[in-house]
C-alpha cells in the first residue's frame, strides 16, 4: 500500500513537471524529477507526509534547473549579481 502511495505521488509530481514545461523549453536542463522524488522518499517514506515529499521534490527539481541555467547561460556579471541576491 505504501508503494502504491509513492507511485501515485510520483505520477502527480511528474504531471506537474510536464505541465511546467521546463524540460521542453530548457532542453539543456536536467530532467531529474524521478531522482528528486526517490531522494525525498528516502528521507521520509511514511504515507502521512505526502505534502512534504511533493513539496521537497518540486523544490529540488527547481533548484537543479536554476543550477543548470547558472552553469550554461549566465555571464560573469549576471552570475555575480545573482549570487549576491541569493546570499542576501
Amino acid at each position: 500500500m505504501v508503494q502504491a502511495t509513492h507511485q501515485k505521488d510520483l505520477g502527480e509530481i511528474t504531471r506537474w513537471w510536464r505541465n511546467l514545461g521546463i524540460a521542453r523549453n530548457l532542453s539543456f536542463s536536467r530532467d531529474r524529477i524521478i531522482e528528486s522524488h526517490l531522494f525525498v522518499v528516502g528521507l521520509n517514506f511514511e504515507p502521512q507526509y505526502k505534502c512534504f515529499r511533493n513539496w521537497l521534490a518540486k523544490v529540488l527539481s527547481l533548484m537543479m534547473t536554476i543550477d543548470d541555467v547558472y552553469d550554461v547561460y549566465g555571464s560573469l556579471q549576471e552570475l555575480e549579481l545573482f549570487t549576491k541576491a541569493v546570499d542576501r
